[in-house]
């Protein structure tokens, strides 16, 4: 059954659930990402985040706003921004969020987040 979520930006609906990403770009990300996720460097339960929320406007298939995060970072993110949830990581669980930051600059290219 299809999830459908509205983007905030456009106001278009578009399907969330499903396998949305091939087996070889999810391979790809995860390998970028040293196969640890990008929040806290648990290295179990990876999936794939965008690093801007495709409800935001993010795109859903880019290889450069795709980083890997375990599913309870994932999940505990929500639609928090990135650096939002970092600096919520850093006050829950001590992580350094300059070091989180930079390591998904390097991983997708930019700091546009």
């Amino acid at each position: 059954m299809p999830v459908m979520v509205q983007n905030k930006k456009t106001g278009e609906w578009y399907n969330a659930g499903g396998s949305w990403l091939s087996k070889g770009a999810r391979k790809r990300i995860l390998e970028r990402g040293g196969n640890r996720c990008a929040y806290c460097g648990a290295t179990e339960n990876l999936t794939v985040d965008h690093v801007i929320a495709r409800n935001c406007g993010g795109a859903l298939k880019d290889e450069n706003n795709l980083i890997p995060a375990c599913k309870p970072c994932n999940s505990a993110r929500g639609d928090k921004g990135v650096r939002a949830f970092v600096a919520y990581n850093k006050a829950a669980h001590g992580v350094d969020p300059r070091g989180v930051i930079a390591g998904i600059a390097r991983q997708i290219g930019h700091k546009n987040f």
